[in-house]
């Protein structure tokens, strides 16, 4: 987990020196809104005219792109996953970059909360019913306890039942 909030900030700075057009969603988005939750990857929203300047500008700090795009239909979302692996790591940062392809992507992008990082840096964090809607699309278990987070506030363990 470690790796994964160091990449995160590493990341997050590329982000912001770009100027780039973003929203964090997913599972690191889900912990910043205060959800205790583990996570084996980093999710971003992007939009379509930065992404591939921020990926080419990550590959040029040692990240690797694992595949070519891939679309989600059902959500009009393309997929482009990058990941690092360092020597001296047991394990590797995943890193999947979510091109926006519906306008309402991009109205997330637009409204996300913008929240200090470290130093001058800022991260874009979408809204919690931002990430409700995002979620909907895949509705794993997972998903669906981070919607129930994300809608009352209660973490799993709190819920009754």
């Amino acid at each position: 987990m470690m790796r994964i909030l160091q990449d995160f900030s590493d990341i997050a700075e590329v982000l912001w020196q770009e100027q780039a057009r973003y929203a964090l969603i997913g599972g690191v988005a889900v912990m910043v809104h205060g959800g205790i939750r583990t996570t084996q990857d980093i999710d971003f929203l992007i939009h379509p005219e930065d992404a591939e300047r921020v990926i080419e500008r990550l590959t040029r700090r040692g990240y690797a792109e694992t595949q070519g795009s891939w679309m989600f239909k059902n959500s009009k979302l393309t997929l482009r996953r990058i990941w690092r692996k360092l020597p001296d790591a047991e394990d590797s940062t995943i890193v999947d970059f979510l091109i926006a392809g519906l306008p309402r992507h991009e109205e997330i992008i637009v409204n996300a909360l913008v929240e200090p990082w470290k130093g001058p840096v800022t991260i874009r964090l979408a809204q919690k019913e931002d990430l409700i809607w995002l979620k909907s699309f895949r509705n794993s278990a997972t998903d669906q306890q981070d919607s129930d987070f994300l809608k009352t506030g209660r973490l799993p363990h709190d819920l009754p039942g």
